[in-house]
């Protein structure tokens, strides 16, 4: 059975942490930001795409399964992916949204008086996690902070990145760095109240002086496998406390969440409600007009934030077309936080925060394995 977590259960420092990692122990410090990754070009989704199925944390099948799963939805919705990315311009540009923003956080991080330095990895396409890894080992850091570009902690998430980051470690003993992973940062009320604020300046901005009962709040969200949530994996309870708390800050507002699942494969169940249904819930609503929001998940543009939330999502809203509500007037899609100065602020602040081991955060040793 899945555990309800509360606050105080998850923002809690792990004490594995070794003395050297102090944030007065000198020495360059590396923040690294990284997630599954993205494409810039056409002839690189198939590999994304192929990459990402292949991933034994991603989808819990068999190699052979996978692998086959792979080729046959390359085979099968290949040309659709590439239409989706044709339908924002070709690229997210998420590998030069993310060393921006990690470039960002560096640059506050020297602003307190570290010798800090910004880097990217990603799990399924380059720059890979070992590829930003390495150039950091060149540059002589010898404290390093490893994010990913999501709020919650998840096998098929944070996770990948975490376990990539230590299998660079292992292969490369001769480099002298402390690495820590900031596990999550959902339960923090910093980043709940940046995403509130976001909600609050659209209604402001897009629909001032309109009631609330003529506003939707949708909350999309990374979907997960519940297989991995029924083993005890947090990011369903730590989602939920997010929204339960973006709820409590608006509401007069009618607000929904929905789960942008890749549910298409056999064997494999998904987070509910999935993103179609959720649309019909909102399409059902009376309100003319909705806020689709995705930085309760996700805090950089990607494929999904660009596609699924900002052009279907809100395309099929404004049309209504088989979602069985009347068509929506306004529908609003915001961006990902990305670099936005509060947003940088805020993972500057958890990166010192965690070289003084106050944050949710954990050691990536050499020995033992990480554990999802």
């Amino acid at each position: 059975m899945r555990r309800t977590l509360t606050a105080c259960g998850i923002l809690l420092a792990f004490s594995t942490l070794t003395p050297a990692f102090a944030a007065d122990s000198g020495g360059k410090v590396g923040v690294l930001f990284g997630s599954y990754g993205d494409v810039d070009k056409p002839d690189e989704i198939e590999g994304l795409v192929k990459n990402t199925l292949h991933d034994p944390d991603m989808l819990p099948l068999p190699s052979l399964m996978r692998q086959f799963i792979a080729y046959w939805r390359w085979y099968t919705d290949g040309e659709g992916i590439k239409g989706e990315y044709a339908a924002i311009g070709g690229a997210s540009n998420m590998r030069a949204t993310s060393q921006a923003q990690a470039d960002a956080v560096a640059q506050k991080l020297r602003e307190s008086g570290l010798d800090a330095k910004g880097y990217t990895g990603f799990a399924f396409t380059f720059p890979s996690v070992a590829e930003g890894l390495e150039k950091a080992q060149r540059d002589g850091v010898k404290r390093l902070v490893v994010y990913y570009q999501g709020p919650q902690h998840s096998r098929v998430t944070s996770f990948i990145v975490f376990r990539d980051v230590q299998a660079y470690l292992v292969k490369h003993p001769e480099w002298d760095v402390q690495a820590v992973a900031i596990k999550s940062f959902a339960l923090d009320d910093r980043y709940i109240n940046m995403v509130a604020d976001s909600i609050t300046n659209r209604l402001a901005t897009d629909f001032a002086g309109e009631p609330p009962a003529d506003v939707c709040i949708f909350l999309p969200a990374h979907g997960n496998i519940l297989k991995w949530i029924n083993q005890g994996d947090p990011y369903l309870d730590q989602l939920m406390y997010d929204i339960n708390a973006i709820e409590k800050r608006f509401p007069q507002y009618h607000v929904y969440h929905g789960f942008q699942n890749h549910d298409m494969y056999a064997m494999t169940e998904w987070t509910e409600p999935g993103l179609q249904k959720a649309l019909e819930q909102v399409s059902k609503d009376p309100c003319p007009g909705v806020i689709i929001n995705g930085r309760l998940s996700f805090t950089v543009d990607n494929l999904e934030t660009l596609y699924d939330q900002a052009t279907e999502s809100r395309d099929e809203l404004l049309s209504g077309e088989g979602l069985g509500g009347a068509p929506k007037k306004k529908v609003v899609a915001e961006k990902m936080f990305n670099s936005d100065p509060a947003f940088v602020n805020l993972m500057a602040d958890i990166a010192l925060e965690a070289l003084r081991q106050k944050v949710d955060i954990e050691t990536i040793p050499r020995l033992p394995v990480l554990q999802p």
